[in-house]
């Protein structure tokens, strides 16, 4: 019985082992190499790889994520729509000729008169009066100017009252002033102390040259103006008596300039 037993599990054990073998056999056996990596590269290779470096270095990390920052808004931006511009009008710019050029104007010198006698709208002393009235010494009064107008050749004086009564009653009348002249100092008139060449016409009390003030007594204040001309001429055709009216006549269309001041008196 013992002996049949062992026979049996003998007998299953070499039928297992046998089926083993045969799968065993019958597996694929590959006979292929794997190709063998050589880590160590050759001293000839790593010195290729050397000037390859030296050639072209590699490129900074920033470099690199700042051409790929670039690209992805390149790309972005040609996918979006650009937002329609409304079109400005044009302006169109003046061109100036070449024949134009900056004209600067050119300052104006004052034309102006004054005196020492007496200020600007301020009473004339009596000794520039006439002799008729108390205190006066009919003194001609000194008159200065300055800033004469381009084109000047010759000035001309004139004094006169504006009073309603006094009818512009004519007191100092001079033509041909040369224009080289530029005062006439007090006292002056009817003598050699003029300017030379300059002519004094007959005031409306029928004397030559400066006749002071000599107002009616009681009539009030008087104005007395003294006017200086500057004339494009060296020559006014005028003799004899002097009016307002024949003298503005005279000099009409020669005058370049003028200046004024005035004073005044009262009895």
């Amino acid at each position: 019985m013992k002996v049949k037993l062992f026979l049996t599990v003998f007998i299953l054990f070499m039928v297992s082992v046998t089926t083993g073998c045969n799968n065993i056999n019958n597996s694929p056996v590959t006979n292929k190499q794997q190709p063998i990596i050589n880590t160590n590269p050759s001293p000839i290779g790593q010195d290729i790889e050397k000037e390859k470096n030296k050639n072209n270095p590699p490129k900074p990390l920033e470099n690199n994520l700042k051409n790929t920052s670039e690209k992805i808004v390149i790309k972005k931006d040609i996918n979006k729509t650009p937002p329609e511009v409304p079109a400005k009008a044009s302006v169109k710019t003046p061109i100036k000729s070449s024949t134009e050029t900056s004209v600067v104007p050119t300052p104006k010198i004052n034309f102006k008169i004054s005196t020492t006698a007496f200020g600007n709208g301020q009473t004339i002393p009596s000794k520039y009066a006439n002799t008729d009235v108390n205190g006066g010494q009919n003194t001609s009064i000194p008159l200065s100017w300055s800033g004469m107008p381009s084109g000047t050749k010759s000035f001309a004086i004139l004094m006169y009252d504006l009073h309603p009564i006094a009818d512009n009653f004519v007191h100092w009348a001079v033509i041909n002033i040369p224009s080289d002249a530029a005062s006439i100092p007090e006292g002056a008139s009817d003598t050699s102390r003029m300017p030379l060449g300059s002519l004094e016409l007959i005031n409306n009390f029928g004397s030559k040259g400066y006749g002071g003030p000599q107002p009616p007594s009681g009539s009030g204040k008087h104005q007395y103006k003294t006017i200086i001309y500057a004339l494009n001429t060296s020559n006014i055709d005028l003799s004899g008596e002097a009016s307002l009216k024949s003298f503005l006549s005279a000099i009409e269309g020669k005058v370049i300039d003028k200046t004024e001041i005035s004073g005044y008196f009262k009895r």
